[in-house]
């Protein structure tokens, strides 16, 4: 675990290289008026100044390392200028794997942090069990923090059964990328927004180069999530489960027509990756070596500041390839949640109001390090984008919040018993997409089997 006050230890930063430094000193109100001189003459006992206020701490919880913990630090340094006095506010940076039951063991100890980030996975999960503090009425009369200031996605990923459950911590989409100089030196040109399944499975098959290391496409059916949910959705219009929850659907004619045309793209067509016949390391997305992948919104930073620079090449953001039924992308997003068993209310809201509110997503855009966006502010995603050529980023704005947002992306909304299910999804993938790859109605048809004892289990203890 890495705390703000180590993470200055270790690198050296002062509390003037925080970007609170350069948003300037915090007026304090204007002196009273003098007071009549037969009051100032009053006895000494009564002159005496009143004691200082205490300063209060609060904390916040995520997950990440100590590049991460840099940009908390420089963000909340400007939380406690302008709060300074009065609050002061620090991280706590968990390892990926051990933050979520940390939280939790805190929460049950009765010692919760005053703001934490929940993620989208177990939103449905902690409401159901009471974990989560409802902000509905705090967010609705917030003018920094309502719902408002974020794309529409983002305002469907707070919400749950009709309430609100945080603020924003952060909201991203999956999408396709293309990668224009290998469709260049293929002879081909790039695919329209409407383009469809086989539309991908041609262009896999013709841009695919073994001899170059270069790939047509990624599996986008292998995936206990994200990539899986919009192409089952765009062959099948449902996900895992029925809306009820209490039936799988993972065995449907569309979840066998997708993983039937994932699967001959990888064994018979060799134009993706599989175990027997895996890419090279090093030789990824970022690098140059696929003409398509999938990848989320926020990928355009990690190119750019990423690329090891073995392959250079153009890119360009683009949709799904729709599916028979529909052609939508992928999107979640976490939220800045309080603990119901908090026992300051208000003042965790403090901190989760303006972190997660415009004031706080202000400091997240100024840092310009890829933090995923669910703002609707153009001037913001401007300023994010603003590491990127100006015509590049002009159309990589546009296509987030006129296309990407507004229509192409749902929230997608996680069940109780999603985490059962996804192990279960898991090893249905090793077998349909293994090195001797098994059939695939036969292993969705156990899949489904396993996923429906899941349900009727839960739905039996609730």
């Amino acid at each position: 675990m890495v705390t703000r006050r180590r993470f200055l230890q270790f690198s050296g930063v002062t509390a003037t290289a925080l970007i609170a430094a350069a948003c300037g000193a915090v007026q304090t109100a204007p002196a009273a008026e003098e007071e009549a001189m037969e009051e100032k003459e009053a006895p000494k006992e009564a002159a005496q100044e009143a004691p200082a206020k205490e300063l209060q701490n609060l904390s916040i919880h995520s997950y990440g390392n100590a590049a991460v913990l840099e940009r908390y630090v420089n963000v909340l340094g400007v939380f406690n200028e302008t709060f300074a006095g009065d609050y002061e506010a620090e991280a706590t940076i968990t390892p990926f794997s051990e933050y979520n039951p940390k939280l939790l063991s805190q929460i049950t100890a009765g010692v919760p942090p005053d703001v934490w980030n929940m993620w989208a996975q177990f939103k449905s999960n902690y409401v159901e069990r009471g974990i989560v503090l409802d902000v509905t009425d705090r967010v609705k009369a917030s003018p920094t923090a309502s719902l408002e200031h974020y794309v529409q996605p983002m305002r469907e990923a707070m919400s749950y059964q009709g309430r609100i459950w945080g603020t924003a911590q952060d909201f991203n989409g999956t999408l396709i990328y293309l990668n224009s100089t290998i469709f260049q030196n293929a002879g081909l040109e790039l695919p329209s927004e409407d383009w469809t399944m086989d539309d991908l499975r041609d262009i896999a098959k013709r841009t695919a180069n073994r001899e170059e290391n270069i790939w047509g496409t990624r599996n986008l059916a292998n995936n206990s999530g994200s990539d899986n949910f919009a192409v089952m959705w765009n062959y099948g219009q449902h996900f895992w489960v029925n809306e009820e929850q209490t039936k799988s659907l993972v065995n449907g004619p569309g979840p066998v027509a997708m993983y039937t045309i994932y699967q001959d793209m990888a064994y018979a067509d060799r134009s993706i990756p599989t175990p027997g016949n895996p890419q090279e390391s090093g030789l990824g997305a970022h690098q140059g070596y696929y003409a398509t992948w999938d990848a989320w919104g926020n990928d355009p930073w990690w190119v750019n500041f990423r690329n090891e620079g073995n392959v250079p090449f153009e890119w360009k953001a683009h949709t799904y390839p729709a599916g028979p039924m529909d052609q939508k992308h992928f999107s979640q997003g976490h939220l800045w949640s309080i603990a119901e068993s908090h026992a300051d209310h208000d003042t965790a809201w403090l901190l989760a109001e303006w972190i997660g509110g415009i004031e706080g997503w202000k400091q997240w855009v100024a840092l310009g390090q890829g933090q995923p966006l669910p703002v609707s502010d153009r001037a913001l995603w401007e300023q994010y984008y603003s590491f990127l050529e100006p015509d590049k980023a002009q159309i990589q704005t546009d296509f987030m919040l006129n296309r990407m947002y507004n229509g192409l992306a749902f929230n997608f909304q996680y069940w109780p018993t999603y985490g059962d299910c996804s192990g279960i999804m898991r090893e249905a993938h090793q077998v349909i997409f293994g090195e001797s790859p098994g059939e695939v109605e036969s292993n969705l048809n156990e899949a489904a089997k396993r996923m429906d004892a899941v349900l009727a289990e839960y739905k039996d203890k609730t």
